[in-house]
């Protein structure tokens, strides 16, 4: 049961910073908004009544915990009857299970209110103050920083503040600076009346005038404050309802759409899809309920698409449903709070994660270039979240081959995090990797080698050696091996192994992702047996524990199959692509990486003369891949060398017109790039 106790906002924090807890908790409760910090047409309500100016009560447990009763209960009455979330940010919080917990209590009882979840930053840096709750998707949340070296103490509330009332930060801190102006101009008018007195006993008169002009003043000011109390208590009111009545409806949709499918298909309370119905079936029952059922509510609809995607995303082979999940979520937020909103930028940050995630890098990297114009514009260009958008950035110009442009804004992003940061922040050494990683891709091995030295001595003296935190190891062993010094780069690979296996057990996929990597650098290092077993091995983990349709095991199979390919194998290569093309046919055949694997398939069979079959796959493969892309795009580099698979099978099939016909479409094509 909900209290009957109305909170503006539950601020969830580590004991061991209740002093910051207890300054903020003061800091809200005494805070009057200015009358004008509304825009003249929002500083009255629909019914001619004038808006809120208070933020109280705020809720911090030590002050309003009840002297006996269940703690957790208490707290869960407390979150349930809390209008908005503020975690304060740091080292503790981070490692604290109450403030994770509280956070997820929050979102599941308002699921519609996300973007009432605030971040305030009081200690350390963003990567390692944000409790994991917090971050959940791996978009970092813009934050409120108090640090000194941050937006101070002043301005963090004021940004809070902002975001609570659903105003501009720039407006209320011009009318708060115009407030404390006023303020100072009559204490200093107050000061030179008194010394005026003082000094000229002939101005009494006017003096007591004043007086009994100020003494009216204070009471038209008491009766001011008692209507705007009467008013704030009206206020509360209405929000309690407005809140109880979205929280019914997202309830009663998630009650009815999802719980409501384990009713029985046929007979007595009918109409579910069974007792056995599986979660992706009761979500995806719920999903097609939700375009029709809030035409008129498009921010409950985003919050409810960004949950569904967030579901879809922890059942592994949806990324399609993801995607389309946050987009939706994405367009309704843009519509009703515009494109620079912080909720706004959070689906839009939700979004290219679930780009990168599909390496549909092409339709990342325009999302990205937004969020870093608008964070420039609204944080500033040296802000450290703009400055991590930027870092990303530069990845995806990476993962595009535009390595050019990517050095030059990493290098950038690199000289400003070390000034801003500094060296031995985490992001800057993460930029400082993706840097290293970019002289590689350039044939710039020197400078990679002392980027990526430098890079791990920092991560070592910030982070101990056993750091998990960023794949340093796996980069600098690719510089070692193309400078020739194979064994030291597999030995600085098997030391980032042995310390991911040690944070998270041999079968996790970072930990996967790590054997896959040293694969890599056996096959660089022209180990091919070593690496090929230690493809099986990850094929059989990933089997074993995921099952054979998640990602990360057709990726495996897929990657077994090229390696038997290398080694001159084509029966066995045929073998593994066979089963990769049929859990992605079960998952999702309209994911471009079917079509890579039809590549494949069709390639190996080729070699072993097997031309019917091995044609319908690589035409079938073509027209996949044959979907709009941008020109230096990873999926234009699959339908190049589709092509040449054609061109090649034909000749060797011996049709030579239609390999003169699917060589001029290579020609074409490769012409077009330029």
């Amino acid at each position: 049961m909900p209290s009957d106790k109305h909170y503006k906002a539950f601020i969830s924090y580590s004991h061991r910073d209740a002093k910051w807890a207890k300054w903020l908790h003061r800091s809200l409760e005494r805070y009057v908004v200015p009358l004008d910090a509304y825009p003249p047409e929002e500083q009255l309500e629909a019914d001619g009544s004038k808006r809120n100016r208070r933020l109280t009560p705020v809720f911090r447990d030590r002050d309003e915990m009840p002297a006996s009763g269940s703690l957790d209960a208490a707290i869960q009455e407390a979150l349930e009857s809390s209008e908005n979330l503020i975690v304060l940010c740091s080292p503790n919080s981070a490692g604290s299970q109450y403030v994770n917990t509280e956070i997820d209590i929050f979102r599941n009882l308002h699921p519609d209110n996300e973007r009432k979840i605030y971040a305030l930053i009081i200690e350390g840096e963003p990567s390692d103050c944000f409790p994991p709750a917090l971050i959940e998707g791996g978009a970092e949340p813009i934050a409120a920083d108090a640090r000194e070296a941050g937006d101070g103490k002043s301005d963090a509330k004021l940004k809070l503040i902002a975001g609570m009332l659903g105003v501009g930060f720039d407006r209320l801190k011009q009318r708060e600076a115009t407030r404390q102006r006023n303020r100072l101009l009559t204490m200093v008018t107050v000061v030179s009346a008194v010394a005026v007195m003082t000094s000229v006993l002939a101005l009494w008169a006017l003096k007591a005038e004043r007086e009994t002009g100020e003494a009216l003043s204070r009471e038209a000011a008491q009766r001011e404050l008692a209507e705007e109390q009467r008013e704030l208590a009206v206020q509360r009111q209405k929000e309690a309802e407005e809140s109880a009545r979205e929280s019914k409806v997202v309830l009663e949709f998630f009650n009815q759409n999802l719980l409501g499918s384990l009713k029985p298909k046929t007979g007595l309370g009918s109409g579910g899809l069974g007792l056995n119905v599986t979660l992706a079936e009761a979500v995806e029952a719920a999903e097609k309920k939700i375009k029709n059922s809030f035409t008129d509510q498009p921010l409950v609809e985003a919050s409810i698409r960004t949950s569904l995607g967030r579901a879809y995303q922890l059942m592994g082979n949806k990324d399609n449903e993801v995607i389309l999940q946050w987009k939706r979520a994405l367009e309704l937020n843009k519509q009703e709070l515009g494109p620079e909103h912080p909720n706004t930028l959070v689906s839009m940050g939700l979004l290219v994660g679930g780009y990168r995630g599909m390496q549909r890098t092409a339709e990342e990297l325009p999302l990205n270039e937004e969020m870093v114009r608008i964070k420039k514009k609204n944080l500033g260009p040296e802000h450290s979240s703009t400055l991590w958008s930027l870092g990303k950035l530069g990845q995806s110009y990476l993962r595009l081959d535009r390595i050019n442009d990517a050095i030059i804004l990493l290098e950038e992003v690199f000289r400003l995090q070390k000034k801003t940061l500094s060296p031995e922040h985490l992001q800057t050494i993460e930029s400082m990797l993706s840097l290293t990683d970019a002289y590689i891709s350039a044939g710039r091995y020197k400078e990679a080698q002392v980027t990526g030295e430098e890079c791990l001595r920092l991560q070592i003296k910030a982070h101990g050696f056993d750091s998990d935190k960023v794949s340093i190891r796996y980069i600098l062993a690719k510089c070692y091996i193309r400078l020739g010094r194979h064994q030291d780069g597999i030995n600085l690979q098997k030391d980032a192994l042995r310390a991911r296996e040690g944070v998270w057990g041999p079968g996790h996929p970072l930990t996967l992702s790590h054997q896959r990597d040293l694969a890599h650098l056996y096959e660089s290092a022209e180990r091919q047996e070593e690496a090929l077993t230690l493809r099986k091995n990850i094929v059989q983990v990933w089997d074993k524990t995921y099952g054979p349709e998640a990602n990360g095991s057709i990726t495996a199979l897929r990657e077994l199959a090229w390696a038997h390919q290398e080694m001159g194998q084509p029966e066995e290569a045929e073998q593994q692509f066979r089963k990769a093309l049929l859990a992605q046919k079960n998952n999702d055949p309209s994911h471009c990486l079917y079509f890579v694997t039809q590549k494949g398939l069709g390639t190996v069979l080729a070699q072993q003369k097997k031309y019917p079959e091995a044609e319908t796959l690589l035409l079938s493969a073509h027209e996949g891949l044959n979907t709009p892309f941008q020109k230096d795009d990873a999926q234009f580099k699959e339908l190049i060398e589709c092509l040449d698979e054609i061109v090649r099978l034909y000749e060797d099939w011996n049709k030579l017109d239609k390999a003169a016909e699917w060589q001029a479409k290579l020609d074409a094509l490769e012409e077009s790039k330029k």
